[in-house]
C-alpha cells in the first residue's frame, strides 16, 4: 500500500488530479500551487470559479503560504470532527482558491492517507466533493466513471487502488503468482523494508529452491534523496543539484535447468526536484534473456513478443529499443553479450506522461508472457552435470555485468540503498574457471558464435 502511495503522490507532484478519500468523503485533489490542475479539477466539475476550494492538510506547517496570519494559523488544531477554519488568506493566493473572498478555507485532519501523500509532497491539498457541481458526490467506482470517465490520473478509493497505476504497481503480485504456478512446489518469502529517516521502503520476494527455479527474485522499491549520485549525474549533468525520488520493480529468475534462460526485467519511474525549477521527470525499463543452450524458436518467439509490446507506440519503437538493448548488455572487458537482448528504454518522457506510463505498463505485462512459454517448453528436459557446469560457468558473466555495469545496481549501491534487495538479482550459485574454451562442434561453442551475437531475430531464418 506505501508503494501506491508513494505513486500517488508522484502523480500530484506532476501535475495530476487524484480522487482520493477524505476524512469526510470521496473528494477529488491536486497540490494548490499547481494551477494547472487546480483549473482542471475546476472544470471537471463544471463549478464556478467564485466558490473557491478547501485545502485539507495534516500539519499547519503545509498552509503558511496561503494564510496571512501564521501565529493564528499556529494555534489550529486538529479536531476529533472534521472542522473548516476560514483565516485570512494570503495576498498571492491564487483567486481560484478563495473564490469571491478575502479568506481561505483550511481543514486540518489526522487522516493517515492525507498525512502521507502530505509528507511525500510536502504540501497541502486541495479537496473537493468528486462530483459534478449541484450533484450527490460519488460513493462508488461506477459513479466516478460516469461523472468523470478517464480524465483522473490516479483512484484512491476506500478498498481499491485503481487507475493508470493499477496494473503496474500488480506486476509484483501477478508474477510472482505465476512463477509459483509453473515451478509447482516453491512459494516467496515477503520481507518488507524501509531505510532509515524516511528515505525508502519496499517489498523484496525471493522465491528459493524450487522444483523449476533455483532462485527468483521480485523487488519493488521506493527511495528518495537530497542529491542524485555520479552514476545518474556523469549522464545528464542537468540533475546535479536535485533531490530526486525513484519507484521501481526489478527482477531476476534463475532456474535449475541448463536448458531454461535466466531472464531480468524491470520498470522505473524517476523525479527529480529543484526548489523554482521544473520537476525533471522520465521512466525506464526493460527486459532481456540470458540463455546457456540457446535455441532459436525461442529467440524468434522472445523478440516477437517484445515487438508486440512496442508497436502500439511506433513502427520505429520496438527496433530503436532492442539495438539500445544490445548495446547496454554488452561486457567491454569480455567482448561479449550477455544473452540475446529483448528491451532497454530509459530517459523517456517524450509524447507526455499518459503515453510513457502506458508503454512502460505495456512492456511490464509483457514479460511474463515472453518467458513463461519458454520456461514450460524447456524446464523438463534432460541435462548432464557437464550442462549444469557450463550454466554456473556463464552465471559468471550475470555477475560480471550486474557489478561492473548494471545502471540499477550502481544506483542503488551508490545512493545507500539495501544491499540485500539491490544484489538479489545474483545467482545463488556461480563458478569461473580459468582461460575457458569451449569444444569445435558442441552446444557450448554454438551459444557464443550464433546466439551471443546481435542480430535481427524477428527475420531469421
Amino acid at each position: 500500500m506505501s508503494f501506491k502511495i508513494s505513486l500517488a503522490a508522484q502523480y500530484l507532484k506532476i501535475g495530476g488530479v487524484l480522487s482520493i478519500p477524505t476524512d469526510t468523503i470521496q473528494g477529488l485533489s491536486c497540490l494548490p500551487n499547481d494551477m494547472r490542475a487546480v483549473n482542471r479539477i475546476v472544470k471537471l466539475k463544471q463549478r464556478s470559479t467564485n466558490k473557491g476550494l478547501i485545502l485539507l492538510a495534516s500539519d499547519v506547517k503545509f498552509f503558511a503560504d496561503f494564510v496571512e496570519d501564521i501565529n493564528l494559523l499556529k494555534q489550529i488544531k486538529a479536531n476529533k470532527d472534521p472542522t473548516t477554519f476560514l483565516l485570512k488568506a494570503s495576498k498571492n493566493i491564487s483567486p481560484v482558491l478563495i473564490g469571491g473572498f478575502d479568506t481561505v478555507a483550511i481543514r486540518l485532519t489526522n487522516n493517515k492517507l492525507i498525512k502521507s501523500l502530505c509528507e511525500k509532497t510536502s504540501s497541502a491539498l486541495v479537496s473537493t466533493s468528486a462530483n459534478i457541481s449541484g450533484k450527490n458526490s460519488a460513493n462508488s467506482m461506477l459513479k466516478l466513471k460516469v461523472f468523470f470517465n478517464n480524465e483522473l490520473d490516479f483512484i484512491i478509493s476506500p478498498k481499491n487502488y485503481i487507475g493508470k497505476s493499477s496494473k503496474i504497481i500488480d506486476l509484483q503480485e501477478d508474477i510472482c503468482t505465476q512463477l509459483e504456478e509453473v515451478d509447482g512446489r516453491a512459494k516467496f518469502i515477503k520481507d518488507n523494508w524501509e531505510k532509515p529517516n524516511n528515505t525508502g521502503e519496499g517489498l523484496t520476494r525471493v522465491l528459493s529452491g524450487g522444483v523449476v527455479f533455483e532462485q527468483a527474485g521480485v523487488n519493488f522499491s521506493q527511495v528518495t534523496g537530497d542529491s542524485l549520485p555520479a552514476s545518474a549525474t556523469a549522464i545528464r549533468p542537468e540533475l546535479a543539484g536535485r533531490s530526486f525520488t525513484a519507484l521501481g520493480v526489478s527482477l531476476v529468475i534463475h532456474p535449475n535447468n541448463p536448458y531454461v534462460p535466466t531472464s531480468h526485467a524491470n520498470v522505473r519511474f524517476f523525479i527529480a526536484e529543484k526548489d523554482g525549477e521544473d520537476p525533471i521527470w522520465w521512466f525506464g525499463g526493460g527486459f532481456d534473456l540470458t540463455p546457456y543452450y540457446g535455441f532459436e524458436e525461442d529467440c524468434v518467439f522472445w523478440h516477437k513478443m517484445a515487438k508486440d509490446a512496442c508497436d502500439p507506440f511506433g513502427d520505429d519503437v520496438y527496433t530503436k529499443y532492442k539495438e539500445w538493448c544490445d548495446d547496454y548488455f554488452y561486457l567491454k572487458h569480455r567482448d561479449e553479450q550477455r544473452g540475446i537482448g529483448g528491451l532497454f528504454f530509459d530517459d523517456l518522457n517524450k509524447g507526455g506522461f499518459d503515453e510513457c506510463f502506458a508503454f512502460m505498463q505495456s512492456v511490464g505485462n509483457c514479460y511474463i508472457n515472453a518467458y513463461l512459454p519458454i520456461v514450460k517448453k524447456r524446464k523438463d528436459t534432460l541435462f548432464t552435470d557437464a550442462e549444469r557446469q557450463f550454466q554456473l560457468y556463464r552465471r559468471g558473466r550475470y555477475v560480471e555485468f550486474n557489478l561492473v555495469y548494471d545502471r540499477g545496481t550502481l544506483f542503488g549501491l551508490q545512493t545507500g540503498g539495501r544491499a540485500e534487495s539491490i544484489l538479489m538479482s545474483l545467482p545463488p550459485l556461480v563458478r569461473w574457471e580459468y582461460q575457458y574454451e569451449p569444444k569445435e562442434g558442441t552446444s557450448e561453442l554454438k551459444l557464443y558464435e550464433k546466439f551471443l551475437k546481435p542480430q535481427d531475430w524477428i527475420n531469421a531464418n
